[in-house]
C-alpha cells in the first residue's frame, strides 16, 4: 500500500478542527447609534420610558462605518466533510463487517479498510484483494471473537478474526487479525482435466503430493512416485476402459516410446470426487520379455554395479538394498512363487550367497520399469 494513506486522513481531520464552532452566530456586527428621545421641559420626575419591543442590545454603540470583509475572515460555510466514517455507518454485525472489510479490500479503498482494520492488519495487506471473494464457513470463538473464511475464484483463503465487542457499537477497527493463503487444489471437473492434474502432481514437493493422493487411489498414488522422475508426459487421449464405469487415459513420455495409462472411474471424475484414479501403469518402453529374462537383465546390471541401469527394472528400495553387494558370477538356480508372486533365485558361485528377487508380473507383461520389487540377500 501507498505510505501517504494517513496523510488524508491527518490533513481532513486538521482541517474539520479549524472549521469546527465557525457559524453565522459568531460574525461580528455593527450597529449604528440609538435615536434621541424629544422631551419637553418639566418640574415633574420623569416618567418612565415607554416599554421597547426590541431587545436591548449587547454591542457597545459605534460610529465608526463598517470594516470592509476581509479574506480571512471567518464565513458561514459548512465545515469540509472529513474521510472519517462517523462509528455509527459501521455495520454492528460481524459478518457484514467482515464484508466490507474484504470489499474495501478488493476496491483499494485504504480510508475504509484503516477504519474497518486495526493497524498491524491493515499494515500486513500489503496486496490488494482481486476479486470473486465469497463467504464460507464462520464460526465462533472464544473471547467474543468472531472467524470469517473466505475464498475467492483463484484458489486463494482468507481468514478474518473479527471482534464482536467492537462491531456491536459500530466501532472502527473490529478487523483484529487477517491471513490470506494459497487454497487447497481444487478437484477438476472432467476426466482429462483430472488425468492431467494426477500426472503434474507426481512430479510436485510435499504438498503436490498431498493434492495427488487426493486424486488418486493409494496404490495407484504410490505408483505415480515410481515414474514421474523419468519421462515428461504429454498427448492424453481418452478411451473406453475395461467396463462401462471407467475410462483410460493414454500418456506419451518424451522418450523410449513409453506410454502411460490412467485407469478412471468416470463418474467420480465428472463429479469431482476424490480417488478417481484407480491404477496407474507404464505401457512400452522396455522390450518384451519373460520374468526370468527381465530378472536376468537386472542381475547382470547388478553384478557390475550399474546402479542406474538397476534402477530401470528395480524399485528404488530395491536399488539402495542391493547397490553395493554385486559382483561377478552369479548364477540362476530356481524359478517359483511366494504367495502368489514369481520370484527368480540366484547363486553367487563365488561366496554362495543367495539372491532371491520378487517381480510384479502385470508390470513385466506390460514392459513396466521397476517390476522387480522385493529383494533378498544371504550372509552366504
Amino acid at each position: 500500500m501507498r505510505s501517504t494513506r494517513w496523510l488524508a486522513i491527518l490533513t481532513a481531520a486538521t482541517l474539520t478542527t479549524t472549521l469546527t464552532g465557525c457559524g453565522e452566530d459568531d460574525q461580528p456586527t455593527v450597529a449604528g447609534p440609538p435615536p434621541a428621545e424629544q422631551t419637553s421641559a418639566t418640574t415633574e420626575a420623569p416618567a418612565d420610558p415607554a416599554p421597547s419591543t426590541e431587545a436591548p442590545s449587547t454591542e457597545a454603540p459605534s460610529t465608526e462605518a463598517p470594516a470592509e470583509p476581509s479574506d480571512d475572515a471567518p464565513t458561514s460555510q459548512a465545515p469540509e466533510p472529513t474521510d472519517e466514517a462517523p462509528a455509527g455507518d459501521l455495520p454492528t454485525e460481524p459478518t457484514a463487517y467482515g464484508d466490507m472489510f474484504v470489499q474495501a479490500w478488493v476496491d483499494q479503498d485504504e480510508t475504509l479498510l484503516e477504519q474497518l482494520g486495526n493497524p498491524d492488519v491493515v499494515a500486513n495487506m500489503d496486496v490488494w484483494g482481486g476479486q470473486g471473494w465469497t463467504r464460507g464457513e464462520v464460526r465462533q470463538e472464544t473471547h467474543g471473537a468472531v472467524v470469517i473464511n473466505y475464498a475467492d475464484d483463484q484458489n486463494m483463503q482468507l481468514e478474518l478474526w473479527v471482534q464482536e465487542g467492537i462491531t456491536q457499537g459500530g466501532e472502527p477497527h473490529g478487523v483484529v487479525s487477517a491471513t490470506v493463503a494459497e487454497g487447497a487444489y481444487p478437484i477438476p471437473e472432467t476426466v482429462e482435466d483430472y488425468a492431467m492434474a494426477f500426472v503434474d502432481a507426481a512430479g510436485g514437493d510435499a504438498e503436490d503430493r498431498a493434492y495427488l493422493e487426493r486424486l488418486g487411489t493409494p496404490e495407484a498414488a504410490a505408483e505415480a512416485q515410481d515414474w514421474f522422475r523419468d519421462f515428461v508426459w504429454t498427448n492424453p487421449q481418452v478411451s473406453d476402459g475395461p467396463d462401462a464405469n471407467t475410462v483410460e487415459v493414454t500418456f506419451t513420455g518424451d522418450r523410449d516410446d513409453v506410454k502411460l495409462v490412467l485407469l478412471i472411474d468416470r463418474e467420480l471424475a465428472e463429479s469431482a470426487a476424490e480417488d478417481a484414479v484407480l491404477k496407474a501403469r507404464l505401457d512400452g518402453g522396455l522390450p518384451d520379455m519373460s520374468i526370468k529374462t527381465y530378472a536376468d537383465t537386472f542381475v547382470l546390471a547388478f553384478g557390475e554395479g550399474d546402479a542406474e541401469e538397476m534402477g530401470d527394472y528395480a524399485t528404488d528400495e530395491v536399488v539402495d538394498e542391493l547397490r553395493d553387494s554385486g559382483g561377478p558370477g552369479w548364477q540362476h538356480v530356481h524359478s517359483g512363487e511366494n504367495g502368489g508372486e514369481p520370484v527368480e533365485v540366484y547363486e553367487d558361485t563365488e561366496s554362495g550367497r543367495e539372491l532371491i528377487l520378487t517381480l510384479d508380473a502385470e508390470k513385466v507383461d506390460a514392459r513396466d520399469y521397476q517390476a522387480i520389487v522385493g529383494a533378498e540377500l544371504s550372509a552366504g
